[in-house]
């Protein structure tokens, strides 16, 4: 079967909200786990290879997409680095500088939701950015803890 391009998915519109008619910018409509619901541009939806294939084969039930598996803190958070990621015009260092401060002072826990979120949306940037910042906060409390045990 042929896979369908970005142009195929701008023609259906089941998974569209409806008013975004009105602005001229096509948007989805996502609910977390707790019930929240966000709205996301259609640009930035597209990089989370999960909402892709919803809007690809035609899975979202009244224009809305659910997804169970994310709270909408976290959600929020996915969101966030989404619609930066699709901004048009914008180089690969100034990406490169929004991944570096982006959830640079989240709890640890927060992190770890981040990470399980991008991976069941199949967002590898994201995914990779926040391990990387697990792993640099991992290896400093490490390098801490035994300056701490070489002091006492």
């Amino acid at each position: 079967m042929a896979t369908k391009n970005e142009n195929s998915i701008a023609g259906k519109v089941d998974c569209k909200n409806p008013d975004a008619q009105e602005t001229g910018t096509p948007t989805l409509r996502l609910i977390s786990s707790d019930g929240q619901e966000f709205l996301i541009s259609e640009s930035a939806a597209i990089l989370s290879v999960v909402i892709k294939n919803i809007m690809e084969d035609d899975f979202c039930s009244g224009g809305v997409i659910p997804l169970m598996l994310v709270d909408g803190g976290t959600l929020a958070r996915v969101i966030t680095y989404l619609t930066k990621h699709a901004e048009e015009g914008l180089s690969d260092e100034e990406k490169g500088k929004f991944d570096k401060e982006f959830l640079s002072e989240e709890e640890i826990e927060v992190l770890f939701d981040v990470a399980l979120a991008a991976n069941y949306l199949n967002v590898r940037d994201l995914l990779e950015a926040v391990c990387k910042k697990i792993a640099d906060r991992m290896v400093k409390q490490k390098r801490e803890m035994g300056e701490e045990n070489v002091l006492h």
